[in-house]
């Protein structure tokens, strides 16, 4: 008798209740296809490079790996030891950093807010003159986000120039980004999430907490039910074909004039939040993708 089998790998160190809800809807789904699924974290996982520069793995035989970690070079060395991932290690990589998305979506017609990087530096100096032509670029106030971060860390709004001169001097050698701040989509966005560049579920995000700017649901935001505007809708397929994903959580802003502007794209969102406020079967769409993906020859 055949043994279908696939394995979820996840982070050692950063693991929520919510990721265990979301591998047992996983392990129920494939369930339905007799597909059994292990879960590991990424510190269980030994993959390595051997003497003769091969790529090896103390992994078993498994059809496929759900790989909901950011680790780009341990998901690198399992696809050269012949695992098929979702995400593949490429994508991951280009949604792990919040200035390789833009990059990667530069120059494609993808509008978004201004942005620019923080300097790669070395030790200590002053960043007063880079600072200042920031602001000069960007006015006030700006948002300035760690370039690796999720569930809505990381991100900071500065208002005035002492909160700008606040947070950046937590920042010296920390790579960052500052971003123009959209007024038009203050304490909302609209969150998008696509199997094989087909939407599959949405809702827009409202900030609830008082003071609070981000609209994450884990910062104490809420879903909410919405049609997809037909350019968000057509935004959203192009930026996950472009980035070759076979599953992401992408979330747009609402510019001045009611158009997309993309903010973030993750390869690894949880899909509880949308399943509970848009009512769609999520985990059920992506079971059903990888099943036919991995089982269809």
């Amino acid at each position: 008798m055949l043994s279908y089998k696939g394995l979820v790998i996840s982070n050692a160190f950063t693991i929520w209740e919510e990721f265990f809800h979301m591998v047992k809807r996983l392990q129920d789904e494939f369930g339905k296809y007799g597909v059994t699924i292990d879960h590991q974290r990424n510190d269980q996982v030994m993959a390595y490079i051997d003497e003769n520069g091969n790529a090896k793995t103390n992994l078993p035989n498994y059809d496929f790996i759900i790989y909901f970690d950011k680790d780009y070079h341990i998901a690198r060395l399992l696809e050269l030891a012949g695992f098929r991932l979702f995400n593949k290690a490429e994508a991951i990589n280009l949604c792990d950093s919040k200035m390789l998305t833009h990059l990667a979506l530069t120059n494609h017609g993808i509008k978004m807010p201004k942005t620019i990087n923080y300097p790669l530096r070395y030790g200590q100096g002053s960043d007063e003159g880079f600072h200042k032509r920031v602001v000069e670029e960007l006015g006030l106030p700006m948002v300035i986000k760690h370039i690796y971060g999720s569930l809505g860390e990381q991100v900071f709004l500065a208002r005035t120039i002492d909160e700008f001169n606040q947070i950046t001097s937590k920042l010296t050698n920390v790579p960052h980004i500052y971003q123009q701040f959209i007024a038009s989509s203050f304490r909302k966005d609209l969150r998008i999430v696509l199997i094989d560049h087909k939407i599959v579920a949405s809702m827009q995000r409202n900030a609830q907490v008082e003071g609070e700017f981000r609209s994450n649901i884990e910062t104490g935001g809420i879903g909410l039910q919405v049609d997809i505007p037909p350019a968000f809708a057509s935004m959203a397929i192009k930026v996950s074909e472009i980035l070759d994903l076979d599953y992401c959580g992408l979330d747009l802003l609402y510019g001045p004039s009611g158009e997309p502007l993309l903010m973030e794209v993750n390869a690894n969102a949880y899909f509880s939040p949308i399943e509970k406020y848009s009512k769609k079967d999520v985990a059920g769409a992506y079971v059903s993708y990888i099943v036919k993906t991995i089982y269809s020859r």
